[in-house]
């Protein structure tokens, strides 16, 4: 009953010291050869809803085709009715259009990066090293941290590693099976003090 009575505590405690990014979600309207709204300014973190009501259409935020967004973003041409969302996790500046009609319909999202305040801790004491890594990754952190969670997303916005480190000054990081290529990372904090950047893996 006491080990129970232990996890419950541990559980709630790690619920509270989780950061929390925004999670609003946004509606965009697909027909009559546009994007309603065609412009948005959100928080990383939320989630935008595409509905296509009305003709074939699909949404293409690829960085093939706008090579500044941070990440891709899309689907297929099709025809309404159908849903497509995207949760942007990372802030930028995003552009995206609709291939058949991409005179017409085009669109742009602003996503804010998530800020706090209050926080002591400087995220610029962080390291993760070497850069390009291999099969594994260090991470260096400042004495005064009580959480520092990392989170590597591929650049199609996709997670694919998340770890939370307490109370310890360095953590050798095993990431053998990440395939090769562009990573993004994303530090956080305590009080939700936020870095990001790219890491590659050879």
């Amino acid at each position: 009953m006491r080990d129970k009575y232990f996890i419950f505590i541990s559980i709630i405690c790690l619920i509270i010291t989780t950061p929390a990014f925004a999670q609003n979600t946004w509606e965009v309207t697909v027909s009559n050869y546009s994007f309603s709204p065609s412009e948005l300014n959100i928080e990383q973190g939320d989630i935008v809803t595409w509905k296509n009501i009305s003709g074939m259409h699909n949404v293409n935020g690829s960085i093939s085709t706008f090579t500044n967004n941070p990440v891709s973003f899309g689907n297929e041409v099709s025809s309404a009715p159908w849903e497509y969302s995207f949760t942007f996790n990372v802030s930028g500046e995003y552009q995206y259009q609709c291939d058949p009609h991409l005179s017409q319909m085009q669109g742009t999202i602003s996503v804010n990066q998530a800020t706090s305040i209050h926080s002591n801790i400087n995220l610029n004491e962080v390291k993760l090293y070497p850069s390009p890594f291999y099969n594994s990754l260090n991470l260096s952190l400042p004495d005064n941290h009580n959480y520092i969670t990392l989170k590597l997303f591929s650049l199609t916005g996709m997670e694919v590693y998340t770890t939370t480190v307490k109370d310890k000054k360095a953590v050798h990081l095993d990431l053998a099976y990440l395939a090769k290529g562009i990573y993004l990372y994303q530090l956080t904090s305590t009080n939700d003090a936020i870095k990001m950047g790219k890491i590659q893996k050879h």
